[in-house]
């Protein structure tokens, strides 16, 4: 008796727009990179990496993320999200300046 075998290969793709309209998003200064950049709630930047709150704090502690508290709610640097996380760069797209 011959058993046959059948392999299934499944690929997934997702992509993320992050617009700055709600808020979101929004350009602010990030101390650790001397730079203006886009800021993100903490709450989407959650979203958008799939980490907890805790999670994104325990990296901002580790100086692994950068994070403002002068905008309106406290923020996340994106490009610092990026580098820690880099499929976070192929899930949102480019903003307009």
């Amino acid at each position: 008796m011959h058993t046959k075998r059948i392999a299934i290969t499944v690929e997934n793709r997702r992509l993320l727009v992050v617009r700055r309209g709600q808020r979101q998003v929004m350009r602010g200064w990030s101390e650790p990179c001397h730079a203006d950049r886009h800021m993100l709630t903490i709450e989407y930047a959650a979203l958008v990496s799939g980490l907890s709150h805790r999670q994104l704090f325990r990296q901002i502690e580790n100086g692994l993320l950068h994070f403002s508290e002068a905008l309106d709610s406290p923020r996340l640097c994106l490009d610092s999200l990026c580098e820690f996380l880099p499929q976070v760069k192929e899930l949102v797209s480019t903003f307009p300046e």
